[in-house]
């Protein structure tokens, strides 16, 4: 977690990144190795200056939202495209229908 609670998340709601394929023993039981939309980071859903955990919403092979996943760590996570406007379109469809 970063100290200085200014400075905004590494990755934008609306992001489109990877995940990776290998997680840390802690957390073998996640799912890695897909791409996802970044839904939100901790500090935004509950409050709080955790900028560094994200939930995701899994997209599969056609970039169509399946569901959503929490918690992922930044470093856990590779940008794909910040085209966020399309990154929110999905967020919308997933939320929404």
């Amino acid at each position: 977690m970063r100290g200085n609670k200014d400075v905004t998340p590494k990755y934008a709601r609306g992001s489109k990144v990877a995940v990776c394929k290998e997680m840390p023993a802690s957390m073998s039981h996640f799912e890695s190795g897909f791409n996802a939309i970044v839904e939100y980071t901790y500090a935004q859903k509950y409050g709080g200056d955790n900028i560094d955990s994200y939930s995701l919403i899994v997209l599969n092979d056609k970039d169509e939202p399946i569901n959503s996943i929490s918690w992922y760590y930044e470093n856990q996570l590779t940008l794909i495209s910040d085209d966020i406007s399309k990154g929110k379109e999905i967020i919308e469809k997933y939320e929404f229908g």
